[in-house]
């Protein structure tokens, strides 16, 4: 099979794409290549990782051993990372992460790109680590789960600690750590993974994966282990908040992707009947308007990413980002679900490729936080660091735009949710939360997708169904039983 086949199909991406990313077209070999690697992506994270405590002589290495063809496609996927250094842009990187649609590989390749991005801000004097990360050679990760480390200086900035789970041991090379001191602030470090003296700068302890992680992980101990300090000492969770919002981006566009490599792969097969036909549609309309959504998050991302603590717009685009990736997994889940009830189990069985996938987009990845730390920190940018405004002027004067009944109530469903939330009392905000959220992220969604009518009239028929059946609670129309256009099928299957 041509493996560009999943470029060929893919219905939205060409259509939202000039909305958030004017130079795109220049790039379209390059997308076109990505896009065919997410086969081979798939294979390399569904080996099992071979960790190597020592090499031939007996001296630790603590290494990931990589086969041949998942060392090619590394080097292969190097251009991704560098691509917002070089001039490509953010949206380069973030379409890719949509294009491979595999959360491991984008886990990597996010956490590699946050350290670059945070050390061109803030270390410009760690110009050796960037090269070496921006170039390929190595590889990055992110221990943030908890400031498990405490640091002291001498000659150097020392940790002791430890992290678990820590992923990607053994193939990175480079981690961002925390590091707390006393009751001080917490502080960020880059943690090589050898000393200035070439040994190994802290022990490792590999650990069993779970299903479909496709990442080396275990734990990390540090005894007195050399950093290197990331921009201000009283400033790191202000920087760990700019890699959250860009690991939201990341996985927003991932789980969008692999929702839609899901719904393209049962296509394929499914049967074409009445009942089967209202999940066609109800998959083309919920990856549509994540795409939307979370592309928006991403130009909304783009615009603000220069700005330096203390930050003046950044928190919408971690109020979008977040919704964004929330709705993006929600989607997913239930793509994945109902193609698994569509075609039953023996056509599963019968389709290794969709049933991997089926199950990457219901398995819950270790580096997922609780969904309530998240909800809480998305609530608090909400109520107290005045985005409601930029957010209802955006959106609800999109809907206003749009001259349809059914976003003059989206518009108006938009207006009240807010106010509700704005209302509240903190406990009882936090209560309604989950739902007013979602509604939001709904109304937003509505707003983009009929603001892409001018693409065509697809776009204002998914708008139309998504807020029926999102924000209204209604079932989809019978109409749309003579529209497959809806359904992608109906895609140019050539460039």
């Amino acid at each position: 099979m041509n493996k560009r086949w999943y470029w060929q199909l893919e219905p939205d991406l060409r259509g939202i794409l000039p909305r958030v990313w004017k130079t795109w077209e220049l790039y379209r070999e390059d997308l076109a290549e990505i896009s065919a690697l997410a086969e081979e992506a798939r294979r390399f994270t569904g080996l099992e990782p071979e960790f190597v405590a020592e090499d031939a002589q007996g001296n630790p290495i603590d290494r990931l051993r990589l086969s041949p063809e998942s060392g090619v496609l590394l080097k292969r996927l190097n251009p991704v990372v560098r691509a917002p250094f070089e001039g490509r842009g953010w949206p380069y990187f973030f379409t890719a992460t949509y294009l491979l649609a595999n959360p491991a590989l984008n886990h990597l390749l996010s956490s590699t790109a946050g350290i670059l991005l945070l050390l061109s801000k803030y270390a410009p004097e760690l110009g050796g680590p960037k090269s070496q990360l921006q170039s390929g050679a190595v590889w990055g990760a992110q221990w943030l789960a908890s400031p498990s480390s405490s640091y002291a200086r001498d000659e150097a900035w020392r940790l002791n600690g430890k992290h678990d789970p820590a992923l990607g041991i053994g193939l990175s090379d480079y981690a961002l750590v925390i590091g707390q001191h006393g009751a001080e602030k917490e502080s960020l470090f880059l943690l090589p993974r050898r000393n200035r003296r070439g040994r190994l700068n802290y022990r490792t302890e590999p650990k069993p994966q779970p299903a479909a992680m496709g990442l080396p992980s275990g734990s990390v101990e540090m005894e007195g282990a050399e950093a290197y300090l990331v921009g201000k000492v009283e400033e790191g969770q202000q920087y760990i908040a700019e890699l959250s919002t860009l690991n939201h981006l990341a996985q927003a566009m991932c789980w969008t992707g692999l929702g839609r490599h899901v719904q393209l792969e049962a296509l394929r097969i499914v049967p074409l009947e009445p009942a089967s036909c209202y999940e066609l549609t109800d998959w083309a309309v919920r990856l549509a308007g994540g795409l939307a959504l979370s592309l928006r998050a991403v130009a909304t991302w783009d615009k603000t990413r220069q700005e330096y603590p203390p930050y003046e717009n950044a928190y919408l685009a971690r109020f979008l980002s977040y919704i964004a990736k929330v709705r993006a997994r929600e989607h997913t889940l239930v793509v994945a679900q109902s193609a698994s009830r569509v075609l039953g189990g023996l056509a599963l069985a019968q389709n290794p490729a969709l049933a991997r996938l089926v199950q990457e987009a219901q398995s819950v990845p270790l580096w997922q936080k609780p969904a309530h730390l998240e909800l809480a920190e998305a609530l608090e940018w909400l109520r107290y660091r005045r985005i409601e405004g930029p957010f209802r002027a955006d959106f609800g004067s999109r809907l206003q735009r749009a001259h349809h009944p059914e976003a003059t109530t989206a518009a108006e469903i938009l207006s009240q949710t807010l106010d509700l939330l704005l209302g509240l009392k903190p406990a009882e905000a936090h209560w309604r939360a989950p739902s007013a959220l979602r509604t939001l992220a709904d109304a937003a969604t509505v707003a983009l997708l009929y603001d892409l009518s001018p693409e065509g009239e697809r776009y204002a028929e998914l708008a139309g169904l998504y807020a029926h059946h999102f924000l209204g609670g209604e079932s989809y129309p019978g109409r749309v039983l003579n529209q497959p256009d809806l359904w992608g099928k109906a895609a140019s299957s050539s460039e």
